[in-house]
């Protein structure tokens, strides 16, 4: 729908590091469902691109919610699967007899 659109639209701005739908949150007192990243070293250069993404892109009351400090980020990480490589393992595929 229009929600799906305007987010994909606003996801492909150079901008925009992520964007994404969630449910909205009523009794957390949070309304949005629709939620977009900006990254920046300054928070007068951030706001001037949130201010430029609500009024071309996503006209709707908004919130602005600001990190307050620098996270390290790393990929993801996976736990060898189990029985990888060993034929004999099962493939995760249960069955069962009846009468």
């Amino acid at each position: 729908g229009d929600l799906d659109e305007r987010g994909v639209r606003a996801g492909r701005l150079p901008s925009v590091t992520l964007c994404y739908h969630r449910p909205r949150r009523p009794e957390q007192d949070w309304e949005y469902n629709l939620f977009t990243m900006v990254h920046g070293r300054e928070q007068a250069a951030v706001d001037a691109k949130i201010d430029e993404l609500a009024a071309e892109h996503l006209p709707f009351a908004h919130e602005r919610l600001y990190s307050t400090a620098t996270l390290k980020q790393t990929g993801a990480r996976y736990e060898p699967l189990v029985g990888e490589g060993d034929a004999s393992e099962s493939d995760g595929v249960a069955g069962s007899e009846t009468a």
